[in-house]
């Protein structure tokens, strides 16, 4: 019979456990993961149907953590950039039927929406939600993202990872986004390059890095086979394809089709050229309503000491609005003040 002593034990299970600390794999940030699973879709090499179906999975999995998944659609006019997102949004919620896809539009999408409009909606929304930002180029537009608005929106996207939400955002060029939503929000971007495909690039996880998305890098790669495939001539659409496949920010690819129901596409095109969900009429008087709710918070607000800076944060409006809607009971504010001050003289003057 051997005996085994409890030395030997105990050394052995140190070793074990040495071990077990060098082999760990390391913990991989976001940017780095998400990065991994995109290449890993691109080696399945499925297909262009089941490379959106493991897309879909790779975003749910990610909210399924405590992480939020921010996707940022370009494409030119046309190209079919909003059907592919609300394809993509309808088939993550699970709509099958045609009433389902309606819902999904007049309550997961918003179209063409100012800072305040989309900070109410994400302050609101469910958790594990997805939301579609159509036409988001006046929103997130790189010269404009010093108002207040957009100072909000920077510290509402810091704080929405909570709600484990995954937010689409519809611009045309996705360089004229704002240098920090883009480098640190932004997990994945989505280029249409023809109607019916759609490119999915990653971005560098290099700490030293101030281009994550490899503009410049991109751009000579592309700009070499101009010269050396194509005699120096602009490439053509399905030219840029095979040199977008040669880029080190490549991801895979993933096909969408055409709106499989008129009576959905015809609402979203409505929805679309009213701005919204509601019809124009309807929405001057909603407007006009939330326009009186507002100016009444403010000088509520205002004349119980708050700031008009702490009135912008509240109410997601800019300070210039606010000061027009507490201008009001600023100015009767000034002159009761004085009054007062003029009485109080008197008063004095009085007991000399």
């Amino acid at each position: 019979m051997v005996v085994i002593s409890d030395k030997i034990i105990e050394e052995k299970v140190e070793l074990k456990e040495e071990f077990t600390v060098k082999t760990k794999k390391p913990k991989l940030s976001e940017d780095e993961m998400v990065s991994h699973e995109i290449d890993l879709i691109r080696n399945r090499k499925l297909g262009l149907k089941k490379n959106r179906i493991f897309f879909e999975k790779l975003m749910k999995k990610h909210i399924a953590g405590d992480r939020d998944y921010i996707i940022c659609a370009s494409g030119f006019e046309g190209e079919g950039k909003s059907r592919m997102v609300n394809q993509l949004g309808t088939e993550l919620a699970r709509c099958k039927t045609e009433e389902q896809k309606l819902h999904f539009l007049k309550s997961n999408v918003i179209y063409d929406p100012t800072g305040g409009e989309l900070i109410k909606v994400l302050k609101n929304i469910k958790s594990k939600s997805i939301l579609l930002v159509d036409e988001a180029q006046k929103l997130l537009y790189k010269r404009n993202y010093n108002t207040s608005e957009r100072k909000n929106l920077n510290i509402l996207f810091s704080t929405i990872r909570e709600k484990n939400l995954i937010v689409i955002f519809c611009i045309p060029d996705f360089y004229d986004l704002d240098v920090y939503f883009r480098n640190w929000r932004v997990k994945t971007w989505i280029y249409i390059p023809i109607r019916g495909l759609a490119v999915v690039f990653k971005k560098s996880n290099s700490p030293f890095s101030k281009d994550k998305w490899e503009q410049k890098k991109n751009q000579k790669i592309i700009e070499h086979f101009e010269d050396i495939k194509n005699d120096g001539r602009l490439l053509g659409k399905t030219d840029i394809i095979y040199a977008l496949r040669k880029l080190k920010s490549y991801g895979f690819e993933f096909g969408f089709d055409d709106w499989d129901s008129k009576a959905v596409k015809d609402m979203y095109h409505k929805y679309k050229d009213w701005g919204r969900t509601v019809p124009p009429e309807e929405n001057d008087e909603e407007e006009k309503t939330e326009y009186e709710k507002n100016v009444k918070i403010a000088q509520e607000l205002f004349l119980k000491g708050s700031t008009t800076q702490e009135i912008s944060d509240l109410l997601g409006k800019s300070i210039s609005s606010i000061r027009d809607y507490v201008r009001p009971v600023r100015n009767k504010k000034d002159v009761e003040e004085v009054k007062d001050e003029y009485n109080e003289s008197d008063v004095v003057e009085l007991t000399l």
